[in-house]
């Protein structure tokens, strides 16, 4: 393949590196391309000297993937120059590469569009290669803002644990019960977060709504009394057979407290009787 054209198509600037015949190796998951980044290039970005030297070289490899069933990767070899001026080492910037980066920036772009998808960011992980928690960095670099979904004509609330402070312990979830997808999330389940985030929505939305689901936790009776006039209040099934089934279990637990007492208290009195009948030292015939 053309130098040129492999690296274009992988998203990044040729001219960053030695024009040379590249022949890829095979891997089971992909390829893997071998580049020498170009050492004739040579102006220092802090004094902008061009008294630079080659200082030593480095081997990087570069997530490349191109599809999410192909795993491409781009082993550089990267150059470190000394300026004589300052005496600090750079290595020239390569575009289409983010500094410290170990993806390419179209690989980048492809996980961000995943973002889009209904995909974990595990398997978004697993796709490209890479740890749950640098997609999850991704996300947090790349997506500053979610709208939130319509609200849907059936509304499900309902709470998730979400970090170890007390005052924000757990954060609110809507969904539409239809579709089963997510219309947003509220940072906290409080009253006052609440009423922040009902109040600003405009009523005629609200009342788009006419069944709100939740469990028995009375935050949410106050919001649907509050903001959902039009709406029938639904408590979650498994909450009601819940409740049911510890009242059931409390009454019976109460009533066989009751029958062993009152079993006690027979069997005293029969050993009582029996001494009574039957003292200590005498046999009876």
């Amino acid at each position: 393949m053309d130098f040129n054209t492999l690296l274009l198509r992988l998203g990044i600037d040729p001219d960053c590196f030695e024009n040379r015949e590249n022949e890829p190796i095979k891997t089971e998951e992909g390829f893997i391309y071998d580049v020498i980044q170009r050492t004739d290039i040579r102006k220092c970005p802090h004094c902008h000297s061009t008294k630079v030297v080659i200082h030593d070289h480095d081997t990087v490899e570069i997530n490349c993937s191109e599809t999410d069933q192909i795993k491409d990767i781009l082993r550089i070899q990267k150059v470190r120059f000394l300026c004589k001026e300052c005496l600090k080492t750079f290595t020239p910037d390569i575009r289409g590469i983010q500094r410290y980066a170990r993806i390419s920036d179209q690989t980048r772009r492809m996980i961000v569009n995943d973002f889009r998808k209904k995909l974990t960011f595990t398997q978004i992980a697993q796709r490209y290669g890479l740890t749950t928690a640098r997609v999850i960095q991704i996300f947090d670099e790349e997506i500053t803002f979610v709208p939130r979904r319509k609200l849907p004509y059936i509304l499900c609330i309902d709470e998730i644990r979400f970090e170890e402070d007390p005052s924000n312990k757990y954060c609110c979830v809507l969904y539409d019960f239809e579709t089963g997808e997510i219309v947003d999330i509220i940072r906290s389940r409080q009253m006052a977060y609440l009423d922040e985030y009902f109040s600003a929505i405009k009523e005629n939305e609200r009342e788009n709504v006419r069944y709100f689901i939740s469990d028995m936790y009375d935050g949410y009776r106050t919001v649907r009394n509050r903001y959902f006039h039009k709406a029938v209040h639904v408590v979650d099934l498994f909450h009601v057979v819940s409740q049911l089934t510890n009242a059931v279990n409390r009454i019976r637990v109460a009533a066989m407290n009751r029958m062993e007492k009152r079993i006690q208290g027979i069997q005293l009195h029969e050993i009582a009787l029996e001494d009574i009948l039957m003292p200590k030292g005498k046999n009876s015939r």
